[in-house]
């Protein structure tokens, strides 16, 4: 029967109260995982027309969600997020926003804050019945991955009002609880992997749109839709005829979507071609759909109204009796019995029976099981949920004792008998799908079950007030009804004048109805015409056919047309027709005519008929054509006395009269007779039926009366059986209480245990499982019966099939461990399914969780192991001895110390492994053990196999769990190398105290640096401390005050960073003299590298300190000597080589003279040069000013000034450059002051006429520079000596070649100082030498140099030359002159200096810087003071030449300075000067 739950009638093709839109909304739900699956979804959706999408998942209420930007990368659909109010519109993606409900109405989203916790939301379920009740048949849900089961009553909803649901396949997807929860509703329609969904779902929303509710007639399919009722009834044992066609049409056109098929002519015949989808249809149609408390409303109503009724003044001998038809799954009928249980409260004694009925076995075997998923958590009230309900994983069972008060059964409600004596019937939401008649016939079921002033409850659109008698409305809005009183039970409910009555329907052609032919409008105008009436009747004389007007002769009832052509035609007509149509028997036709018909007015009506055989042509069917009629009037004469035949006999015409009145008379008479025999042989035929039926009855009478007696006879037998059965009964509810107590017991074994156990039969389905069963193989209840082989388990076990039949086969345990995933280890064990009569019936399957127990054995194991490692591994005897002496357990070293197997060893006594002797040294030891006494002991022990040992023993004793000693573990340590060591440690501990006492230094230790532990003698000495007030950081007391924080930080410093103190500070002696010590301390570390001990001494260094204060002071002397010497040689040296250069201007003076008097004023230069140069190189003062020197311009620059020395000895140059340029970063005035040197000392100690060669080549990341001569070479005793200060090479008295021997120094410290290297090689006294550079070159080029600017003379200067020598300041004066026409003033001192310069106005000043009474700098200074414009040049001229006077002048404002002697080539640098100059 078709039963269901619904929130109003159907539509009858509408929706609503509105045109059906041609839009369908398909709500997608998804939680844990879904995100993938959506991304696929609309990846894979390529035809969205018709279509809007409402896309919810579990979110974050606190979270803003990204949903809308992440699809909208994957869909060409707009995607936006729900508002309150928006209108669905095609062709979008609509995504519900976080925390919030969403639902539909009238095509407009409903937005509402979530009033769930987050923990119970079920959003999903929320939208999915709102879609369904807002869209109806225009509704699609689909599910995708997710944890939990939300949606799974959502779509309940939308399959029940004509939607359509999609599932994910599990396989797919990312969580299935979601979708297997959704698959075991039963109501998913597709169960597909994502793509493959879009793909369905388009072609169901294209197929879905060839019908349109709005303007389609269900009239026009009549034909098919009967055909389709006719497969039903037939194939799916379902009779449908009674159903509403407007909802059995929307059912097919879902069918039809689901399907892919357009024309209904063609679903038929796949209705025809597959069984299976006859069966599909017929569930569509049965709607089996509904849940706890619908309309609570309805609910609270029946507990207010009705159930305080039922329930007061009940004896328990006379139960609640409930009836609930269409109960689906169910849920309904658990509801009430809460609902009544609530009710009776403390009235245990009151029974309660609910007979709920259905025709659907799928439906009533979920409603039998009880199980229903988590999420009617929602539904239920929550005292529900403790009290009769229990929780099974992720589903919850109804309780027992609610079980027990409902009894369900197949039933259907059209055609089986009805329950009675009932106090309550529930038929919710059913009529409506039904006819009107059906409506009526089921209502007269219903008030003849029902008790006296019993109550019906019917759905939100069904109404019991719409028939005229039977029931009495109690809550109309409610729709409960109650058993009117003044009606008997034979009155059932009447059809009232508002009953539509049925009308023969005309079976149309496909499409449309066809226009009546012209032989049907011909017919029809000749029946009007003429007035006849047509009939033809079936075998049983019931009208199949009526054509023309026939109320004259026919009288039609309202209601179903059952009635035979005798009950319907009128009186006077029925006689004639029966004659006529029983005459058939013999004849193919008859006739009759003047059959009287009495009329509303008095008169009379003469007809005649025509009655005839027939026979149909498609089905043979045997029929009987009748034709009536209205006949010629009868010529009856008037009968008055006026006009009396008989008053004039004579007359002619009234002689003709009376013949014509007899003649009819005899006639009439004559068809009287005939009538009248007819008649009378029909009653004889009928009487001989009778008597026949009377010898029926008196047979069958006393058959009854011998029944009667057997019936006699089987009461008394059953009254015996009933006593027996009595007894049984009690015997079997005994049993029954016991069978609970041991399937209680069994329950809490099972979830005590949390074993998984898996029932199979001998063709290994699925009989039954245990909860923990279900994560293994993803079971769920309707996989009982399934295969096991069919179902994807979560474990690695590829014969468990092979296992099961040999289980089968042996009657014998099997027993494997099995994997699983995420890690877990079972047992799985296979034992046969034995019945109490020892019958195999199956396979028990079993897998207990080891995942524990394993990784504990494989940790003991490996823990055994690493001990047994460890043990063997220690240089120590590790054993275990018994009470008895003897060996249970010995490591390896047994075998290394003693040469013997650990065989020999584990089970021998003591003495025989150790030797008598060694024994007998440790006997008392070993009683002390074995009475309980942990032992540990040093000495020797001469043991039987090898040398005797100083040894370690410790002796632990081992108690039982009575606290009795058992045994003891013995450890024996070899110590002879530490006994050894310990006595050569107390020698040398001795050794050092003498050693450290005797010293010259103050000596102490500290374990932690500055808390001294131990000081030597010589300390005491020195401070007069003794220990005690010395100890720890007593040492501070003789400690100067001025140093001692100093001293304090830097200890603390260094014993926090562990590293080497060293320190210099004074100590006050024990007479109160301070005297200064260079302390250090060093930490002394373990093999660990942690320091366990410092150690330190105090050197006296006063005497040194105070030498090194007079070498420095030397060294000061010294270096201000040589400044001195220099400026004084170079003073004297000025006027000379000024006076040289103005003779070699002059062409009349001799040249050669000349010549050799500069070269040696610049060897004198030189030497002054070198002997500053070696005094700054050997203090560390020289400073390199680095740049980007190219090396192969350096080196011409060295080639070119050693020319000239090198032409006066007749020694000539080779050179092998690299051409291309090779740079560093140097000093470009000390690199070619190294490559001077080297030249200048290849020249000197290379004879006339030699050669020196100069080579360049790289090196990796350097360049090698050689000078190599063919000189006098170097003699092998000098070789290692040769960069030494003032080594020089043997030279004659003559001192020839000369020089201080400080060149090569010179170059060393400089190559040195460019981190680079020079070496010498030479094969001895008269083979030559050769020097070799080795210096860092740039990896890479640098950058472009920038345009170097050139000046030009700028003509004749005023010039003021300044020196307090008289020679060297005319001189100059003259060689300033020489160059060119300057006028050139001179001054003596500073302050006629500054006097002339306001006179003069000089743009050059050549200042001296030793100056008497104002020196160089000062006059600077002032110049400079006016000069604000910074115009005049000045230029240094002085005899210091150090870095420091450089910068000192620099400062002083000195623009540039030259050091003396002056030459001609520097002062032609100066005229070219910047000032002076103008950029060419």
């Amino acid at each position: 029967m078709v039963h269901a739950e619904s929130t109003g009638e159907p539509d009858d093709g509408r929706t609503s109260g509105r045109a059906r839109q041609a839009l369908s909304v398909i709500g997608i739900g998804a939680s844990a995982g879904g995100l993938e699956a959506l991304k696929k979804f609309f990846a894979a959706l390529t035809q969205a027309q018709g279509m809007a999408f409402v896309v919810v998942q579990h979110l974050m209420p606190d979270h803003d969600s990204l949903l809308p930007e992440i699809l909208s990368k994957h869909t060409d659909l707009k995607v936006v997020s729900v508002e309150q109010g928006q209108t669905i519109e095609n062709g979008f993606v609509y995504v519900a926003p976080p925390g919030q409900d969403v639902g539909i109405h009238s095509g407009e989203f409903q937005v509402t804050p979530s009033a769930e916790s987050r923990g119970w939301r079920h959003p999903i379920d929320y939208f999915f019945r709102s879609l369904a009740r807002d869209q109806r048949q225009d509704a699609v849900g689909i599910i995708l991955s997710g944890n939990g089961s939300d949606g799974t009553l959502g779509i309940r909803e939308i399959k029940e009002c004509g939607g359509m649901v999609m599932v994910q396949h599990p396989h797919e997807a990312g969580q299935d609880s979601m979708p297997l929860n959704a698959m075991e509703t039963g109501q998913a329609d597709y169960v597909q992997p994502v793509a493959q969904l879009a793909k369905s779902l388009e072609s169901y929303v294209d197929h879905n749109s060839v019908f349109d509710d709005s303007t389609i007639d269900p009239a026009q399919f009549l034909a098919e839709l009967e055909e389709i009722q006719h497969l039903l009834h037939f194939h799916a044992e379902y009779d449908f005829r009674n159903y509403k066609h407007t909802t059995l049409l929307r059912r097919v056109q879902r069918r039809m979507g689901l399907a892919g098929v357009s024309d209904i002519r063609e679903y038929v015949h796949r209705l025809k071609d597959r069984p299976e989808e006859v069966e599909a249809l017929a569930q569509d149609l049965l709607i089996c759909v509904t849940q706890f408390l619908r309309n609570p409303e309805v609910w609270e109503k029946l507990s207010e109204l009705v159930f305080p009724k039922l329930v007061e003044n009940r004896s328990s001998d006379d139960p609640i009796r409930v009836w609930i038809p269409g109960c689906a799954t169910g849920e309904e009928a658990y509801t009430m019995a809460m609902l009544l249980s609530d009710a009776i409260g403390e009235k245990r004694d009151t029974r309660i029976q609910i007979f709920a009925t259905d025709i659907s076995n799928h439906a009533l075997k979920t409603a039998r099981a009880a199980v229903y998923p988590e999420t009617i958590a929602a539904d239920i009230k929550p005292e529900w949920a403790r009290k009769y309900f229990t929780r099974e994983g992720d589903t919850y069972r109804v309780s027992k004792s609610i079980r027990e008060m409902v009894v369900f059964a197949a039933h259907d409600l059209k055609g089986d008998p009805s329950f009675f004596r009932l106090d309550l019937i529930s038929c919710r939401n059913l009529l409506i799908y039904l006819e009107p008649e059906a409506q009526a016939n089921i209502l007269r079921k219903f008030h003849f079950a029902l008790n006296p002033e019993g109550f019906l409850l019917l759905g939100n659109s069904e109404t019991a007030g719409r028939y005229d008698q039977g029931f009495e409305p109690v809550d109309a809005h409610a729709r409960i009804f109650q058993r009117s009183t003044d009606t008997g039970t034979s009155d059932f409910v009447l059809p009232s004048r508002h009953t539509p009555k049925r009308v023969a329907p005309r079976r149309p052609t496909f499409r449309r109805p066809q226009p009546p032919s012209l032989r049907e409008l011909a017919a029809e105008m000749f029946w009007k015409s003429t007035g006849a009436v047509v009939l033809i009747l079936n075998e049983k004389l019931q009208p199949i056919f009526v054509g023309g007007s026939g109320d004259r002769f026919l009288k039609i009832p309202e209601g179903e047309q059952r009635y035979t052509v005798y009950e319907l035609v009128r009186s006077g007509l029925h006689l004639k027709l029966r004659a006529a149509i029983g005459r058939l028997d013999s004849a193919s036709d008859a006739s009759f005519d003047r059959a009287k018909l009495s009329q509303a007015d008095g008169s009379t009506l003469d007809v005649r008929g025509y009655v005839r055989k027939m026979i149909e042509p498609e089905s043979q069917q045997r029929l009987i054509f009748i034709k009536l009629e209205e006949g010629e009037p009868a010529k009856t004469p008037a009968l008055s006395s006026a006009s009396n035949p008989l008053s004039d006999p004579a007359s002619p015409a009234t002689t003709d009269s009376l013949e014509d009145v007899v003649k009819t008379l005899e006639r009439e008479l004559m068809e009287s007779r005939e009538e009248l025999s007819h008649t009378i042989e029909q009653l004889e035929q009928a009487n001989e039926e009778l008597r026949a039926s009377h010898e029926e009855a008196m047979s069958v009478n006393e058959e009854l009366q011998s029944g009667t007696e057997e019936l006699e006879a089987s009461r008394e037998e059953l009254q015996s059986l009933n006593e027996e059965l009595t007894t049984l009964n009690v015997q079997l509810e005994d049993k029954l209480a016991e069978l609970e107590s041991t399937n209680n017991d069994l329950d809490n074994l099972i979830s005590s245990t949390r074993i998984a156990v898996v029932f199979l039969d001998t063709e290994f389905r699925v009989r039954n499982f245990t909860p923990e069963a279900i994560d293994l193989f993803s079971l769920i209840r309707s996989d009982i019966g399934r295969p096991i082989s069919d179902l994807a388990h979560k474990f690695t076990d590829g014969s468990f099939l092979d296992d099961a039949r040999e289980v089968l086969k042996s009657l014998t345990l099997v027993e494997r461990e099995v994997e699983a995933e995420e890690g877990k280890v079972f047992v799985r064990r296979l034992l046969p399914y034995r019945t109490h009569d020892n019958r195999i019936e199956g396979v028990v399957a079993t897998f207990q969780d080891i995942t524990q127990l394993k990784e504990t054995q494989e940790l003991l194991h490996l823990q055994r192991t690493q001990l047994s490692l460890v043990a063997d591994a220690m240089p120590v005897l590790l054993a275990y001895v018994d009470k008895e002496h003897r060996y249970q357990f010995a490591n390896a070293s047994y075998e290394k110390w003693f040469g013997i197997s650990i065989k020999d060893v584990i089970g021998k006594p003591v003495w025989e492994v150790v030797g008598e002797k060694a024994y007998e040294v440790a006997r008392n030891k070993i009683e002390k053990v074995l009475a309980g006494e942990r032992v540990a002991w040093d000495g020797e022990l001469p043991y039987r196999h090898g040398p005797s040992r100083f040894v370690h023993v410790e002796y632990i004793p081992h108690f039982d769990t009575h606290g009795v000693v058992v045994g003891y573990y013995a450890l024996i340590q070899d110590i002879s190398k530490r006994y050894e060591a310990e006595q050569l440690l107390h020698e040398s501990e001795a050794r050092f105290r003498n050693l450290a006492d005797n010293i010259a230094q103050l000596a102490w230790t500290c374990d932690t640096l500055g808390d001294v532990t131990w000081y030597n003698r010589r300390w005491y000495e020195f401070t007069g401390q003794t220990f005690e007030n010395a100890k720890d950081r007593g040492w501070a007391d003789v400690h100067h005050p001025d140093h001692i924080q100093r001293v304090k930080d830097k200890i603390a410093d260094c014993a926090e960073r562990e590293t080497i103190w060293e320190d210099t500070f004074p100590l006050r002696r024990h007479d109160g003299v301070y005297r200064w010590f260079l302390s250090r301390a060093v930490p002394i570390r373990d093999k660990k590298g942690r320091v366990i001990r410092w150690f330190g001494t105090n050197t006296d260094i006063t005497e040194q300190m105070e030498l090194e204060h007079a070498l420095k002071e030397a060294d000061r002397r010294k270096d201000e000597f040589l400044a001195m010497l220099a400026h004084e040689l170079r003073n004297p040296l000025a006027p000379i080589r000024s006076g040289i250069d103005l003779l070699m201007m002059d062409p009349r003076s001799p040249q050669e003279p000349l010549e050799v008097m500069e070269e040696q004023v610049r060897h004198l230069v030189r030497l002054v040069d070198d002997l500053l140069d070696v005094s700054r190189i050997t203090r560390g003062k020289v400073e390199l000013r680095k740049e980007n020197v190219q090396l192969q311009k350096v080196i011409q620059k060295a080639l070119l000034a050693i020319t000239p020395y090198a032409e006066q000895k007749g020694i000539t140059f080779s050179a092998d450059i690299l051409q291309e340029p090779t740079w560093l970063k140097a000093d470009p005035v000390r690199l070619a002051q190294i490559f001077e040197n080297l030249l200048i000392n290849g020249v000197k100690y290379t004879e006339e006429g030699g050669h020196i060669h100069v080579g360049v080549a790289l090196n990796g990341n350097s360049v090698e520079v050689s000078f190599k001569d063919n000189g006098i070479g170097i003699d092998p005793e000098l070789m290692p000596r040769v960069f030494e200060l003032f080594t020089q090479s043997s030279r004659s008295f003559d001192r020839e070649p000369g020089g201080l021997g400080i060149g090569l120094t010179i170059v060393k410290s400089l190559v040195e100082l460019h981190r680079g290297t020079v070496e010498v090689r030479s094969d001895g006294v008269g083979q030559g030498s050769e020097f070799i550079v080795q210096l860092p070159i740039l990896k890479k080029m640098p950058a472009e140099f920038a345009e170097v600017k050139t000046y030009q003379d700028a003509g004749n200067q005023r010039i003021l030359v300044v020196d307090d020598n008289k020679s060297a300041r005319h001189l100059l004066s003259r060689l300033l002159a020489a160059l060119a026409n300057h006028d050139i003033e001179s001054a003596a001192s500073g302050r006629e200096a500054l006097t002339k310069i306001g006179e003069l106005n000089p743009s050059v000043v050549m200042l001296d810087i030793g100056l008497p009474e104002m020196d160089g700098y000062e006059v600077a200074r002032r110049i400079r003071s006016v000069d604000p414009d910074n115009r005049i040049l000045l230029v240094a001229v002085t005899g210091y030449g150090q870095s420091e006077d450089r910068l000192q002048s620099e400062a002083a404002g000195f623009d540039v300075h030259l050091v003396k002697p002056v030459g001609i080539d520097d002062l032609r640098r100066v005229m070219t000067h910047a000032k002076l100059q103008r950029e060419e």
